[in-house]
């Protein structure tokens, strides 16, 4: 981080060109210097850098948490048409044994019907 320099010498110069004393100049000069925390200014490009570096590690998991709900959801496509099939398949098994069961039933009918005839 690059701190920002406070020139004392050519501030102290602008109060006397203001009409200050040297003493009075001096004085402020030195206040200003103690009260102020000039080492934790910092500059606009330390500032930009530290913002774009935030931007990157942002922009990864934004990106990151976009992608996974898409992963998500392609794993649900895929259970959903394996479960379709399966339905499928049951449907088809369900037909066979209605029409066994059907056909079943008509020869008891007729089976006893014969008989007594």
């Amino acid at each position: 981080m690059s701190t920002v320099a406070f020139d004392t010498l050519r501030a102290a110069e602008r109060l006397k060109a203001a009409g200050f004393t040297e003493d009075q100049a001096k004085a402020l000069v030195e206040a200003f210097a103690q009260a102020l925390p000039l080492q934790d200014l910092v500059t606009r490009e330390y500032l930009d850098a530290r913002l774009q570096a935030l931007e990157e590690r942002l922009g990864g998991g934004i990106e990151r948490v976009r992608s996974e709900p898409k992963g998500e959801i392609g794993g649900l496509d895929a259970k959903i048409s394996g479960l379709e099939a399966k339905m499928e398949h049951m449907r088809a098994d369900l037909v066979k044994w209605t029409a066994g069961l059907l056909i079943a039933q008509a020869g008891l009918i007729v089976a006893p019907i014969e008989l007594l005839s």
